[in-house]
C-alpha cells in the first residue's frame, strides 16, 4: 500500500504497527516506515495472496486504516447473502429461501465473524461453490451451459484458494461433480466429461 512491495514489516520493530495489528489504533501513516524496513517472517501471508493484494489496493487508494475496509466487508456480506439465497432456492420457494437466508445472515455466528476479514472472506466463495455444485446436480446442464458452469466453478475455486486455502477441500468434490455431470448432460459421452473437468482445472 505504501509502495514498498510485498513485504512483512516486523511488528517488534514498529510499536505502532503492533498496536494496529491488535486493534488498538485504527490507522497507520507512511511516515512511520523509513528505509530500510525491518522485515519479519510470516508463512501465513503466502496462503492469502489475493486477500492481501485486495486489501493493499484498497489501502493504496484510501489510506491504511481498518475503517477503510468496511465497504469490502459490506460487499462480502451482501455476496454471502445472495449466495445463501441461491443455495436455499435449490430446494425451497422464494419466500422460504429469503426467510432462511435472512436468518442465516443475521445469525450471531455470521455477525460475530464478519469483522474478521481473513476468516469471513472465504464465506461468499464457499457458498457460491456449493450453489454451482448444487445447480449442476439438479439442473442436468448440457452443452454450453455445462462448459460455462465448469469454467465458473474452476474460477471460483481458484480465486477462493487465493483468499483462504480452506477452499482446497472442495476441489476434489467439484472435479468429480463436473466430470460426472458433463457425461450425464451430454448423453453419456466420456469426452465431454473430460472437457468439462479440464475447463474446471484450467
Amino acid at each position: 500500500a505504501y509502495g514498498y512491495g510485498f513485504i512483512n514489516p516486523s511488528p517488534m520493530a514498529y510499536p505502532e504497527l503492533r498496536e494496529f495489528y491488535y486493534g488498538e489504533r485504527n490507522s497507520l501513516s507512511p511516515e512511520m516506515f523509513q528505509s530500510p524496513i525491518a522485515v519479519g517472517v510470516s508463512s501465513v501471508a503466502d496462503y492469502h495472496l489475493y486477500l492481501l493484494y485486495t486489501v493493499a489496493a484498497i489501502w493504496r487508494i484510501s489510506g491504511v486504516s481498518w475503517s477503510s475496509l468496511e465497504p469490502l466487508l459490506a460487499f462480502l456480506l451482501g455476496w454471502t447473502a445472495v449466495a445463501a439465497y441461491g443455495l436455499m432456492r435449490l430446494g425451497m420457494g422464494r419466500v422460504l429461501s429469503l426467510l432462511f437466508a435472512a436468518m442465516f445472515i443475521l445469525s450471531p455466528a455470521v455477525l460475530g465473524v464478519v469483522i474478521e476479514l481473513r476468516d469471513f472472506s472465504k464465506a461468499p466463495f464457499l457458498l457460491s461453490i456449493l450453489f454451482v455444485l448444487g445447480w449442476l446436480i439438479k439442473s442436468r446442464a448440457d452443452g454450453r451451459r455445462m462448459l460455462i458452469a465448469a469454467t465458473l466453478l474452476g474460477l471460483l475455486t481458484g480465486v477462493a484458494m487465493g483468499f483462504r486455502q480452506d477452499a482446497l477441500v472442495f476441489a476434489p468434490l467439484a472435479f468429480v461433480v463436473v466430470f460426472i455431470c458433463g457425461i450425464r448432460g451430454s448423453g453419456n459421452r466420456l469426452w465431454y466429461g473430460l472437457l468439462s473437468a479440464f475447463l474446471f482445472l484450467v
